[in-house]
């Protein structure tokens, strides 16, 4: 008796320990990316993508993170990724941005926002914070966030 209850417990603790494992195993992943993209005329702009950590590995996020643009726009430029992983349970984020944008006049300015704690994954606090900028103007400098975490 004494032996199977010494058994019942060793499997306990090995299907525990497996569980433990496979949830360690599952976090998601997501995040932002950005690349350089011109048209025929030689104008170029940066076309951004955000994804939310939903993604089983790193490999399917960067995949679902290629820069969408339209076909008159050609890719000039590599991609430039920024994986997030999912965070902690009860770890709310928050975010500042900048950058650089120009109009059609050829006018330059510096866009910035600021987000609070109220996201729920990094990729989520950036797509809240992705700066606010004119329908004439395009983004000519990456988009640069700074990523805060705090505890409710």
């Amino acid at each position: 008796m004494k032996n199977i209850k010494v058994l019942l417990i060793a499997l306990t603790i090995i299907f525990l320990s497996s569980f433990n494992i496979v949830n360690a195993q599952t976090k998601s992943y997501g995040g932002s990316s950005y690349a350089y993209v011109k048209d025929n005329n030689g104008n170029k702009k940066i076309v951004y993508q955000i994804v939310d950590c939903i993604y089983s590995t790193e490999a399917e996020a960067k995949e679902k993170l290629k820069p969408i643009y339209s076909s008159n726009w050609q890719l000039d430029s590599q991609i430039y990724y920024s994986i997030d992983r999912e965070g902690e349970e009860g770890t709310w984020y928050g975010a500042t941005a900048s950058a650089r944008v120009r109009n059609k006049q050829g006018i330059e300015r510096v866009v910035t926002s600021e987000v609070g704690c109220n996201h729920r994954s990094k990729p989520k606090a950036k797509e809240a914070a992705v700066p606010i900028k004119a329908s004439s103007e395009e983004f000519i400098t990456p988009i640069v966030f700074n990523i805060s975490s705090c505890d409710k």
